[in-house]
């Protein structure tokens, strides 16, 4: 008689938003997607991603090779107010922030590349 893995509870709806401002090799933030969804029941299209996957440049900007929308503040606000904006009492919201140390721009009104 084996032990039944918990079943999430239904009426709990569950929303994150993963963030990385770099770029690089690891796989940590799809590692922390993976672990919401295998362990903590998030479903895939309830997780949104902000992240570059290539190096961006002057001529690239915003340009991603996946079709994602490039991880710029302006986007961040717009996704976080999205994140939380229909949360119930009892409902989870998580935020997941890779900045790796990235230095601030001597502009602080907009965070992008």
């Amino acid at each position: 008689m084996g032990a039944e893995a918990s079943k999430p509870d239904a009426s709990i709806e569950r929303k994150a938003l993963i963030v990385r401002y770099g770029v690089g090799v690891d796989n940590g933030t799809h590692d922390i997607r993976h672990m919401l969804m295998n362990t903590f029941h998030f479903e895939e299209a309830n997780i949104k991603m902000l992240y570059y996957d290539v190096e961006p440049t002057v001529e690239a900007q915003g340009k991603l090779y996946n079709g994602q929308e490039a991880p710029t503040a302006q986007r961040f606000r717009q996704e976080f107010t999205n994140l939380v904006a229909d949360a119930m009492a009892g409902d989870i919201r998580l935020l997941y922030a890779d900045a790796h140390g990235m230095p601030l721009p001597k502009c602080r009104t907009e965070l992008a590349y």
